[in-house]
């Protein structure tokens, strides 16, 4: 039995299991890091098996005894009575000296207890320790690394009887709030319907905007976050994530996983123009949602509409200070559209889209020009016009079926544009117009080749394209577009300078003639942004007014127009809470802790020896310590002060000498 104990407290034991744990871990740790694998199988197949709990339980069976070997010791060496009374002894010591004379008991006591913890006396014999808490340094780590190991073990227990959170998967639609989370049923299958539960949360989660940036000529997301409010009926919080900044919320971290675009969730889209800097931001928001204003050097201004269509009222305001900066309306007006209202809107764009035009049902009249048969969808097409830095940038017809758009193809130089669907707009009524439609582009950069992204855009409102590439904004424009010499006109639709394209795309589309007037007033000059359109009956869009006014007469900094819908996204979130965190931060706290003590504290031992006999008294010292060299200047001033106890008849030969100390230090 003894053989066997001395086996499992031996260093080679613990040396080798200590590779085998490491080996194991690396193992599992790369499985975890595999694609095809995953935390998962990880857990799985390494540290759930019975061989590696077998390990972790052997290599802390050994732990424990060595710590109790060395414990034992250790708490032993307080009642040590280790007395000395041999000159020969005193030599083989590391410091020692002889003092001709012997000092009185007292002084020799008083002496020692004014340096020492432990002193003991027997006869004309004195022992006495310092730093002995040194001597359980190795102890101290060792019960730290039986801490951490604890840890790991309640760890793997936690996962298997749900005493933690460990996955968890929220799904979140921008302008939405969940209160649940969902986990799968088996850990080795994928997050699909039918293998997963719902599990509720602590607290709501509500996504107020979700952002992300591209690689350049790509469609792969170089960063993405999202900006949600956290609420548990006491206390609220507005946080953004990302991939690198998790939130941590009640003892939750909440991580950044995912996104994916989806139709059925509309936002408005609002243009933010800064008169002081000349920026404009473009946010998409949902009603009541602030959504942060990405400014450079602030990151605590945030933008709030009440609704996202019909009358609109906003804010924007400084989230920490609690301060509204400023507060107006947004008023959308179905009648019509001065032309000095879109020159305005547009003079503060970089590069914009209009579309002043939509038809149901497209085909070229008699008179060659464009019209709709009829309100039905059967050949959707729209008219998009194209500004760069407020000017007119040319134009794009798009059709919904594709056959009809590789007729038309895409002459426009900067800018692919796609016609890819078109919807109703909410609330609004059964018998409507055609500018209660919005319509879905997809918009591409030709030269670096980059997909800008898709966008639900409502006709008769001015669109800002976001992130074209400075090199173009900067390029000359393509063309100009008429404009109508009444200024005081209604915007409607555009008059077509080149009808010629549009008799061979006819080819691909049929119906029957109704009335489609261009512009009555044949007096045009390029500088004129639209048209006049003066026949009712072909309802297209023309007339969606979007007009923004301030709730006070005062200039204001921001000047904020409406753009309408978008398609917004679907965050997934992930959540964490490892309850054994915290356990392990303990552990290594600990493991700190001795090695602290082992290496930077230094455990002494004294030995005085009065020899009557000779008149001579001895002392010596030794000392253990792992770290740093023992400074002697200890033992010199001990040896100094017992030397100082004697008569002071004493002559100076019988004080030791300084070789004679030295030589002994």
């Amino acid at each position: 039995m003894r053989t066997l104990v001395r086996y499992l407290s031996s260093i080679r034991l613990g040396i080798v299991l200590i590779v085998l744990v490491t080996l194991a871990c690396v193992y599992g740790s790369l499985l975890a890091a595999s694609p095809n694998a995953g935390v998962d199988h990880a857990m799985a197949k390494v540290f759930h098996t019975p061989w590696f709990l077998f390990l972790l339980g052997l290599l802390a069976l050994n732990l424990i005894l060595c710590s109790w070997e060395k414990s034992v010791i250790a708490l032993t060496l307080y009642w040590r009575r280790h007395f000395l009374r041999s000159p020969s002894l005193f030599e083989k010591l590391p410091y020692a000296a002889e003092i001709t004379g012997t000092p009185p008991t007292a002084d020799i006591t008083e002496t020692l207890q004014r340096k020492f913890t432990v002193v003991r006396q027997d006869g004309n014999a004195w022992y006495a320790q310092k730093g002995l808490l040194s001597r359980c340094g190795a102890t101290i780590i060792h019960i730290g690394l039986l801490w951490v190991m604890a840890a790991g073990l309640f760890r793997i227990y936690a996962d298997d009887f749900g005493w933690g959170v460990y996955d968890a998967t929220i799904i979140l639609p921008e302008g939405k709030t969940t209160d649940v989370y969902y986990s799968r049923i088996d850990r080795l299958k994928k997050p699909v319907e039918g293998n997963l539960r719902a599990r509720p949360l602590p607290f709501n989660i509500r996504a107020l905007d979700f952002r992300a940036e591209y690689y350049p000529n790509s469609s792969v997301a170089k960063s993405f976050s999202s900006l949600v409010e956290v609420s548990d009926g006491r206390n609220s919080e507005i946080a953004e994530i990302s991939m690198a900044h998790p939130l941590v919320y009640g003892g939750f971290k909440i991580t950044q996983n995912s996104f994916s675009e989806n139709p059925q969730v509309v936002r408005g889209k609002f243009s933010i123009t800064d008169r002081e800097t000349g920026q404009t931001y473009v946010l998409d928001v949902s009603p009541n949602d602030p959504v942060r204003i990405p400014m450079a050097g602030e990151d605590n201004t945030f933008f709030q509409a009440s609704a996202i269509e019909g009358e609109i009222a906003y804010k924007i305001f400084d989230l920490r200070g609690n301060h509204v900066l400023q507060e107006g309306r947004v008023e959308q007006n179905p009648a019509s559209m001065t032309l000095e209202d879109i020159e305005r809107t547009l003079s503060h764009s970089r590069y914009a889209l209009v579309i002043p035009a939509l038809f149901p049902n497209f085909r070229i009249g008699s008179d060659g020009l464009p019209t709709t048969e009829n309100e039905h969808f059967e050949n959707p097409a729209i008219l998009a016009m194209f500004y760069k830095n407020g000017k007119p940038n040319g134009s794009l017809w798009l059709f919904l079926h594709e056959a009809a758009q590789s007729v038309m193809g895409q002459p426009h130089p900067e800018i692919e544009a796609y016609f890819r669907a078109y919807r109703k707009r909410g609330g609004t009524a059964s018998s409507s117009t055609l500018f209660d439609y919005e319509v879905l582009v997809e918009l591409r950069q030709r030269f670096p080749p980059k997909l800008l992204g898709k966008f639900w855009i409502q006709p008769g409102t001015v669109f800002e394209i976001p992130d074209v590439d400075p090199k173009i904004l900067s390029a000359p424009n393509v063309s100009s577009m008429p404009r109508a010499a009444h200024s005081s006109s209604l915007v409607t639709t555009t008059s077509l300078a080149q009808a010629d394209p549009l008799k061979s795309a006819s080819a691909e589309t049929t119906g029957s003639e109704s009335t489609f007037r261009s512009l009555s007033d044949g007096t045009t000059t390029p500088s004129k942004i639209f048209s006049h359109l003066n026949d009712e009956t072909t309802r297209s869009i023309s007339g969606q007014a979007v007009e923004a006014s301030a709730t006070t007469s005062q200039p204001m900094r921001f000047e904020v127009s409406y753009q309408g819908t978008t398609s917004g996204h679907v965050t997934y979130l992930g959540m964490i809470k490892d309850p054994a965190i915290p356990w392990i931060y303990v552990g290594c706290l600990i493991i700190l802790v001795g090695t602290m003590v082992a290496f930077f504290i230094t455990y002494r031992e004294v030995w005085i020896w009065r020899d009557e006999s000779s008149g001579k008294t001895y002392v010596g010292m030794a000392i253990r310590r792992r770290g740093l060299p023992y400074r002697p200047g200890e033992f010199a001033d001990l040896v100094q002060r017992l030397s100082a106890t004697l008569q002071p008849s004493l002559e100076s030969s019988d004080v030791p000498s300084s070789e004679t100390r030295n030589k002994c230090l």
